[in-house]
């Protein structure tokens, strides 16, 4: 994912970046840029520092758009507080201001899909669909959520897996029925483990139409005749 358009406060609260907004706390930059407002380096130091339980500090610069708000909060000669108490301040304001971001960025189909991503965590799919929904990552529950979305209103199911399928697992080949009219085959260029065979199976159970079967071809693609990079000795499957 580039790094272009993903500079602002907003981003690390996003469901993208996967660190609890509790485990870090912005703080005003010694350096910074004129035209970013968060410092993506210090955000990859967040990432690796979550392990290790060191201080995670998300360096930004507040002047760009909140500039009549920090001008006077960190004027040292306006305001005399004490430093520890500017800095809480300051980070709980830029907290504020990032969930407002989000807020008054999002339109009625973003917050149908949050919902519909708490509905599933809390059973309304069931217990095993509760279950088997925690072992996929944040913004992977966004998915699945935004595929049920386009499936009741637009999409039919067959294009809703595909979909979602190819989201989860962008390194993947769908082809449509080359066994039979009840068969999809899939290539994926994935390991065949536990995490991922549920993921597979979890997506099968949403969105798969009755009567449909998947053959899934795991690392090794099947060998197809004129496609040389299929045709390897010792890297083919068995169709």
């Amino acid at each position: 994912m580039e790094n272009k358009g993903y500079n602002y406060i907003w981003y690390p609260l996003t469901n993208f970046v996967e660190i609890p907004s509790n485990d870090f706390k912005f703080s005003v930059a010694e350096i910074f840029s004129p035209y970013t407002e968060l410092n993506l380096d210090a955000m990859n130091e967040v990432k690796s520092n979550l392990e290790s339980q060191k201080n995670n500090i998300l360096e930004v610069n507040p002047f760009i758009r909140f500039g009549e708000i920090f001008y006077e909060l960190l004027n040292p000669d306006k305001y005399k507080f004490d430093k520890k108490l500017r800095e809480s301040v300051f980070n709980i304001l830029i907290h504020f201001l990032g969930e407002l971001d989000l807020y008054l960025g999002q339109n009625k189909k973003d917050i149908i899909i949050k919902e519909m991503v708490k509905n599933i965590e809390k059973g309304a799919f069931g217990e095993k669909i509760k279950e088997d929904f925690k072992i996929f990552r944040e913004y992977e529950k966004v998915i699945i959520a935004d595929g049920l979305y386009c499936m009741y209103n637009y999409l039919d199911m067959l294009e809703s897996f595909k979909k979602v399928f190819k989201y989860i697992f962008p390194d993947s080949i769908i082809y449509d029925r080359l066994t039979s009219e009840t068969n999809i085959v899939i290539y994926l260029n994935y390991k065949n483990n536990k995490i991922n065979q549920l993921k597979v199976n979890f997506i099968k159970e949403m969105f798969l139409p009755l009567g449909l079967e998947i053959d899934l071809f795991w690392e090794k693609h099947f060998g197809v005749i004129g496609v040389d990079i299929t045709m390897r000795i010792g890297e083919i499957a068995i169709f």
